[in-house]
């Protein structure tokens, strides 16, 4: 990889990083696709590979790192965000593009919230790419780290080669192991006792009590995790998508 875009790349992930995205993880587009195929006929959207034979990507998501950044912008933007219906989707899209637009390189973005040829299954693409462990039982990626206390926001794809080297531009090792195994096998019957619960305290999800999966997310954390859970309006916040929250913590 040229001097110039390993810059271009180091600079995108750091400018990701001071908007609250402390994820970026690089893999090879084409190791996604290739897991997209879920059957003899079926498959995923695949990623764009701009016609190159690896082809690198990031995938962009954030820990508790992110909150009181996006608070911040809460704080100086109080209309956009009240008249906003998702502010936090929007404010992750104005500062990836913002990252990704600042440089002359011709790249392709899909968010968390995409759907029909645009849908990236963010779970999948995590396991394979040793970013985190997927915990199907949980539907959340336990970090190696973080445990459940994470979210996914994007993936952008470059029109450039995916090099070995990329690790030590981004200055971050390289998973020991892809995929990731099971950091949390000890954890897995606390886990379904507090999702069961979940379950049975509804007739379909938007009647159920979200409080149940905070709890089966605690129960997924680690000790050496407990650190990284998020605040209680961070919790409020992605669970509800209560404004009101947002207002109350800043």
């Amino acid at each position: 990889m040229r001097q110039s875009l390993s810059s271009t790349v180091a600079d995108i992930a750091r400018d990701l990083h001071i908007k609250g995205m402390d994820m970026v993880v690089p893999f090879c587009a084409q190791m996604y696709n290739t897991s997209c195929r879920i059957g003899p006929t079926a498959h995923l959207p695949p990623l764009p590979t701009f016609g190159r034979t690896n082809t690198l990507a990031l995938l962009v998501g954030n820990s508790k790192h992110l909150w009181p950044i996006f608070l911040s912008h809460v704080r100086n933007h109080k209309e956009e965000v009240a008249s906003s219906n998702n502010p936090l989707d929007e404010y992750i899209v104005a500062s990836v593009e913002s990252a990704v637009n600042a440089h002359a390189i011709q790249t392709d973005i899909r968010y968390t919230f995409d759907v029909g040829d645009k849908f990236v299954h963010f779970q999948r693409l995590a396991h394979e790419s040793g970013a985190a462990y997927f915990n199907k039982t949980l539907f959340l990626c336990i970090h190696p780290v973080w445990g459940p206390w994470k979210a996914f926001r994007a993936v952008i794809v470059f029109d450039l080669d995916f090099h070995e080297a990329i690790w030590d531009v981004l200055q971050q090792p390289k998973p020991s192991e892809i995929p990731l195994r099971n950091p949390i096998p000890n954890l897995q019957d606390a886990i379904e006792k507090e999702l069961k619960l979940f379950y049975s305290s509804g007739d379909g999800y938007e009647s159920r009590e979200w409080r149940y999966l905070v709890s089966a997310r605690d129960a997924a954390t680690s000790k050496d995790a407990v650190q990284f859970r998020y605040s209680d309006g961070q919790i409020q916040y992605h669970y509800s998508k209560n404004k009101q929250a947002l207002f109350d913590d800043t």
